[in-house]
């Protein structure tokens, strides 16, 4: 079960830095890249807290059944 939270980490968070600075250009106020980071950052460490509420509450109730 560690493992499979590890990995779903690495690659959720991987995914979601990507996605995040992707899509950062085309918000009003953006200016560069290394400006935007941190908040894209933040933005990726929100994800993965969802992505990990998520997994945690399916494995829950699939448990259950």
């Amino acid at each position: 079960m560690r493992k499979i939270i590890t990995n779903l980490i690495i690659v959720s968070f991987i995914l979601h830095v990507v996605w995040e600075n992707a899509q950062a250009p085309l918000f009003l106020g953006y200016e560069s890249f290394f400006q935007h980071f941190i908040l894209c950052l933040l933005g990726t460490i929100g994800d993965l807290v969802i992505t990990l509420f998520v997994y945690i509450l399916i494995t829950l109730l699939k448990r259950d059944q």
